[in-house]
């Protein structure tokens, strides 16, 4: 095998080759939504399901399952594809696996091929009967929630060497980029202009971020009233983990907080009218539901029953109620 201290270089030289059609952009992490370098080319991003970069030099695999992001699907073959995305770059594998199956070889196999004498070269198709790639299904919640789920398939490579390219539109990068600035004010903190007080202590915020998230906030923030004069937001009855899970979701859309917190969560979000955010905790918390968690889920959706937004998650509960003599029992005990 090649010495790492070539393979490292050619993965340097890689990834300084930038051409108008074929580009090393840069969204973030991985976050469901998007994956961190990927290579454009023709108006589309490709990276590898697994997230590994394009100039990558530890060969690796994916070895397990994996959902495809939001807005991305597995990479069609074509000519141009095969030429100046798979075997221009290392990708950290021997061969990228295509939607129809195929697996080509990638510039990992360069090196290869020069110390070991391996047959092929970058961009040549891998030689097998095999499809090279595995598809499976899983069933997860509609985005939306409502307690409506749809089938998604799953991913993984037939053997070992391999992973699978995957692609999206190039306008993906504009909603990583707002995703990703937005998450970035969140932690960082910079040039907040208000606070939120809570039992335990004080986040800073940005008022616009704020009211753009709430209708409740967007009314407390302007005009005349005591918080737009102060620009403190009182919640001195909400313990810190609470607030501050709450505050996350406005910039980040992501629930941060443990599950035993959700019945409060759901109550606070629901009073601040975040009915994006209450939907996704009333969810969560009908998936996870157990003997330990139906009484408190129970206690806070029949509180809320009687609105449009929340009657679909009643009736889950109901239906897994009924399905379940133990989930029926743990509410009888506290009759």
């Amino acid at each position: 095998m090649q010495s790492p201290t070539r393979l490292q270089k050619m993965g340097q030289r890689m990834a300084l080759h930038v051409v108008l059609d074929h580009t090393q952009c840069s969204i973030g992490p991985f976050d469901s939504s998007a994956l961190s370098q990927p290579i454009a080319h023709e108006g589309f991003l490709y990276s590898t399901l697994d997230n590994t970069a394009p100039e990558d030099v530890v060969l690796g695999t994916q070895s397990d399952f994996l959902e495809l992001p939001k807005g991305w699907n597995v990479a069609k073959w074509s000519e141009g594809l095969v030429h100046n995305v798979i075997a221009k770059f290392p990708w950290g594998t021997h061969c990228l696996v295509l939607s129809d199956g195929s697996a080509h070889y990638t510039a990992y196999y360069t090196a290869l091929a020069e110390t070991t004498g391996a047959n092929g070269s970058p961009g040549e198709k891998f030689k097998s009967s095999k499809r090279m790639l595995e598809v499976d299904s899983t069933s997860i919640l509609r985005a939306g929630g409502g307690g409506e789920f749809k089938s998604s398939k799953i991913f993984k490579p037939y053997t070992t060497s391999l992973r699978i390219l995957i692609y999206a539109s190039s306008s993906i990068l504009e909603r990583g980029y707002c995703q990703q600035a937005l998450s970035g004010m969140w932690e960082a903190k910079d040039f907040t202009d208000c606070e939120v007080v809570c039992h335990g202590g004080v986040v800073k915020c940005h008022r616009a971020v704020l009211a753009q998230a709430s209708p409740v906030f967007r009314q407390m923030l302007c005009g005349e009233m005591v918080e737009a004069k102060t620009q403190r937001i009182p919640l001195e009855n909400v313990d810190m983990e609470v607030a501050s899970a709450l505050l996350n979701f406005a910039y980040t859309g992501k629930v941060t907080c443990d599950p035993v917190h959700f019945p409060a969560l759901i109550e606070l979000s629901d009073f601040y009218q975040m009915s994006t955010f209450t939907g996704v905790l009333c969810q969560r918390m009908l998936d996870t539901l157990d003997t330990d968690t139906m009484v408190p889920t129970a206690r806070v959706l029949r509180s809320m029953r009687d609105r449009p937004r929340i009657s679909p998650y009643w009736s889950q509960l109901a239906r897994k109620a009924r399905q379940s003599t133990e989930l029926t029992a743990s509410l009888m005990l506290c009759v």
